[in-house]
């Protein structure tokens, strides 16, 4: 029988489904909440990227950094616990994050870079560890490549750019999988930090009332940030579709 949320603890070990078919219930989860000054106070390092946009970017000292997690619906509110069939992990280097919060930070399948797209280890993913899914027994891992459109004038160079690490129990959901699988709505964790290395923005599914922005006092942010109603795909399609 599995915890529930208020017996979670930083730091579980990692354990396997009960089931064969990892359906079944664990007996601990990953930590509800980071505080914010317990984020490590240095960007992450990197594990060589590879895509024209990101690339250039992880060699950038002055670029922020975001990364977000996201599991189907009611992964964390079900009890006992469910195994998710899949999670999924984003990070990105910006020119200037702060103007993605103010402004919208919006993709969609239109930002994926063609023909970059590969498998990988499970480990190779470091947000797993970063955001403490490591309890979550995943045995496949699927890489996509993304970046921002749009050249900033400054640096000639995507505004931003990262990558997207799709992890499941085996090869035929990670195959099958579909980006539109990920939503705004799915978004379990965020963390961003800023080109010092410091935190700036930190929220959890599980407490959300400890969400933390150091850069807006007030107001949501639009796209893909937690709590968003709003269309991922952008300002022009979410007022298209509320007039069908």
């Amino acid at each position: 029988m599995g915890f529930c949320l208020s017996t979670l603890r930083p730091g579980a070990t990692r354990l396997r489904p009960v089931s064969n078919k990892h359906e079944g219930c664990y007996e601990e989860l990953p930590p509800p909440y980071q505080p914010l000054d317990e984020w490590p106070k240095r960007r992450p390092e990197s594990t060589g990227v590879r895509s024209h946009g990101a690339s250039q970017y992880h060699a950038d000292p002055q670029a922020w950094w975001l990364g977000e997690s996201f599991a189907p619906p009611n992964t964390f509110s079900a009890f006992p616990q469910i195994a998710p069939p899949w999670a999924g992990f984003l990070e990105i280097y910006a020119e200037n994050l702060p103007q993605l919060m103010r402004e919208g930070f919006y993709w969609s399948e239109a930002n994926v870079e063609p023909d970059t797209g590969h498998t990988a280890s499970v480990q190779s993913c470091r947000l797993i560890k970063i955001m403490h899914w490591e309890n979550f027994d995943f045995q496949y891992a699927r890489v996509y490549y993304i970046s921002d459109t749009t050249m900033s004038p400054v640096t000639g160079k995507p505004r931003w750019a990262g990558r997207i690490t799709v992890c499941t129990y085996d090869r035929e959901t990670g195959g099958k999988f579909s980006l539109g699988e990920l939503t705004p709505e799915r978004i379990t964790q965020a963390y961003a930090l800023n080109p010092d290395g410091y935190a700036i923005y930190d929220y959890n599914c599980r407490a959300p009332q400890n969400e933390t922005n150091t850069i807006l006092d007030h107001g949501s942010m639009k796209g893909w940030w937690p709590h968003q109603k709003e269309s991922s795909a952008g300002p022009e399609a979410a007022e298209a579709a509320s007039q069908d």
